[in-house]
């Protein structure tokens, strides 16, 4: 679901104790990634913000969307060094992992594949563990890049 172009480089153990900072923090990652204007990419974050679908629960937040700015999915991944409560979340517990999900526009329906796929990737009983768990960012993208190949085999 997920290769090693899709994948930005995860943040690990960052501060953040709103949808407003977390959205900043990608942001400033995406702008600094394609070159593109921080205020611009953080203004357009800022519109996923009306995502009610956005906490899958289990400590999950998966924001997801078009995006205009690139031709490529792009995937970024946040575990948060404090868990903080969403209104939003469907068990009522506080979120530790964040991850984003942007597609192309062009790509339509296949943004909504690619979520569901990347949804039960992050809520498989034995990954989110091992995210939760990975001492630093390339534990966490080898996690992410081979969860493909290990469900395949089983």
């Amino acid at each position: 679901m997920i290769n090693d172009t899709d994948l930005l480089s995860p943040l690990m153990d960052v501060h953040a104790n709103s949808q407003k900072q977390i959205f900043r923090l990608f942001a400033h990652q995406l702008a600094s990634k394609f070159g593109l204007d921080f205020e611009q990419v953080k203004s357009d974050l800022c519109n996923l913000n009306g995502n009610d679908t956005a906490c899958v629960g289990d400590g999950v937040m998966i924001l997801h969307g078009w995006w205009d700015h690139y031709k490529e999915s792009t995937v970024s991944f946040m575990r948060l060094k404090q868990p903080y409560l969403p209104t939003n979340t469907p068990d009522n517990a506080p979120v530790d992992i964040v991850t984003l999900l942007l597609s192309p526009r062009a790509d339509g329906p296949l943004h909504l594949k690619r979520l569901a796929e990347h949804t039960r990737q992050i809520k498989d009983r034995d990954t989110l563990p091992r995210l939760r768990g990975a001492d630093n960012a390339e534990a966490v993208e080898s996690i992410l890049l081979q969860y493909d190949s290990l469900r395949a085999a089983a």
